[in-house]
């Protein structure tokens, strides 16, 4: 049976999708047919284990091309996700994702390799002699003109580039003439940094080591986050993050590494927003899971088991959300949201209660904070415990120019207390964990930032605060210390791009390892030193 897949156009959707290609060749042993139109024909040369079928119509005429394609073999498997009058459906939140999606490799999605094993090294070699030149000057290259995707502030971009990196020099891509476009990976090899607009470069540099920052159109269209890419930020965040995309791109030309990640296997299927506490030199952590609804449970992590973590019989129909662990009078507690949804709306109030253990049965108590609001009438959550003197306290929230820390006795607020509201340029603080240092108090927390085209990024900061009551904030980190991503998390059907939110944080010698909840499909420990605070 001879099968084709088809994808007439244009080069970067041609490579995005001939990693599937190399998966097909290395497990089957056969060349791989792929329908081309004729004017992105050349593109195929530098891959052997690709047989182009040349479509000969216009490169926009998928509905012409899959006619075409079905005359000429039994089976047709179109990844191709745009053409004139074609209608799609977006199951995926990228057109690239898409094409995986279709040809059953979405669970590998940015794991399979660009492989370009048709290389020319004479050619590259030139390339490379001709634009770096005898002195051989450090260089960036910036992938600068779009065709689809034309970005607006291109010419901002190169002056800071070139103001940020005065030792270096700025190529433009688009002044580069190669025979192959392929051919740019040599020259790709040699530079310090590629920076990309939404062109065909985002797609080709999978295919070489050179790091690579992509900033990508807004929408399905725009080139899908990788985790290959150092920094990936959309059109529309440009002015919000122009100056952090500068200051990363300067930390991976100066060889700087970024905080350590290390993911947490849970036991449950995309457990998240874990909370990461010490108890009694013990790690502990806890996480909310789904299990087949929209709702959630917890579970707690000890000694490196999973364990459900069993609620009260009065919550047990509704979701249990995002518990903060925390120790309290010398015993293991937790602080969580009872959500519910209620005619499309969702309302929620705050709890908390001991962590114990009986029998291995792992159970949570259940004290109802009595606070006007908190009785799902509304959105009550994100309140971040502290335990201070013996004493509980819950920093509630920024109300106009204030910041509330409730004091909290059994199920009775004894006291409010405000202190001026914290500034920060990436949304509103909000929720995180808190660490004694020294005599003061740190705090990590998250905030949100929405964009004009409806995108938005969470954002981890960090804040010094005074250790009693009211708790004054006497500085914030100069940076976020962590963004949100869209890294792509298949079969977890509550993936939420951009969400990077801080539970949880123990001292581990000189470093703070931070409990985070990544795209409500993740959880992570982050290692940072205290020069990564940003303080």
């Amino acid at each position: 049976m001879k099968r084709a897949f088809v994808q007439i156009s244009k080069a970067g959707d041609i490579f995005s999708v001939i990693p599937i290609l190399y998966a097909e060749y290395q497990r089957t042993g056969q060349i791989q047919n792929l329908v081309v139109s004729e004017r992105f024909s050349p593109l195929l040369n530098g891959f052997s284990y690709i047989n182009p079928a040349i479509f000969n119509g216009h490169w926009s005429d998928l509905k012409g091309a899959i006619k075409w394609a079905k005359s000429q073999f039994d089976e047709v498997l179109v990844l191709q996700t745009h053409g004139k009058d074609f209608p799609f459906q977006h199951k995926t939140p990228s057109f690239q994702i898409e094409s995986y999606l279709r040809a059953g490799y979405v669970d590998r999605w940015d794991e399979l390799p660009l492989v370009v094993d048709n290389r020319n090294k004479q050619r590259e070699y030139a390339l490379t002699s001709r634009i770096i030149g005898r002195k051989k000057k450090p260089f960036i290259l910036i992938g600068d003109s779009s065709e689809s995707s034309p970005f607006e502030f291109v010419a901002e971009l190169i002056e800071m580039l070139e103001k940020g990196f005065p030792n270096h020099r700025i190529v433009k891509l688009s002044e580069v003439k190669a025979e192959y476009v392929f051919d740019l990976l040599g020259l790709y090899d040699k530079a310090d940094l590629l920076v990309t607009t939404e062109t065909v470069h985002s797609h080709l540099s999978t295919a070489s080591e050179v790091p690579t920052i992509v900033l990508a159109a807004n929408g399905w269209r725009g080139t899908a986050c990788s985790k290959k890419f150092k920094f990936y930020c959309r059109y529309s965040e440009w002015q919000h993050r122009k100056h952090r995309l500068i200051s990363e791109a300067q930390a991976v030309v100066a060889g700087i590494e970024p905080p350590k990640m290390r993911p947490v296997e849970t036991l449950h299927k995309s457990g998240y927003n874990l909370s990461l506490v010490d108890f009694k030199g013990n790690k502990v952590g806890v996480y909310r899971y789904h299990n087949g609804s929209w709702k959630t449970q917890l579970s707690i992590i000890v000694g490196g088991e999973c364990f459900h973590l069993h609620c009260a019989p009065s919550v047990s129909e509704f979701s249990i959300e995002d518990c903060r662990a925390f120790v309290f009078k010398g015993k293991l507690h937790g602080a969580y949201t009872v959500s519910m949804a209620h005619a499309g709306f969702f309302k929620c109030y705050m709890a908390y209660g001991e962590i114990t253990e009986k029998d291995g049965i792992w159970s949570i108590g259940h004290i109802h904070i009595l606070r006007q609001g908190n009785d799902f009438t509304g959105l009550e959550k994100n309140w971040c415990p502290m335990v201070i003197a013996d004493k509980l306290y819950f920093l509630y929230g920024i109300k106009g120019e204030n910041q509330i820390t409730l004091e909290v006795h059994g199920d009775k607020v004894q006291a409010e207390h405000q202190s001026p509201a914290p500034k920060w340029n990436n949304g509103q603080i909000r929720g995180g964990c808190v660490i004694p240092q020294g005599d003061k108090l740190l705090r990590f927390f998250h905030s949100r930032t929405d964009y004009p085209d409806k995108n938005f990024r969470y954002f981890t900061g960090v804040a010094v605060m005074e250790s009693r009551p009211p708790f004054n904030t006497i500085k914030v980190c100069r940076g976020a210390i962590l963004s949100g991503n869209e890294i792509y998390t298949p079969n977890c059907p509550q993936w939420k791009r951009n969400c990077c939110l801080p539970y949880g944080v123990i001292k581990d010698g000189d470093k703070f390892l931070l409990s985070v909840g990544l795209n409500d499909c993740k959880s992570a420990v982050v290692e940072l030193s205290e020069y990564q605070l940003k303080l």
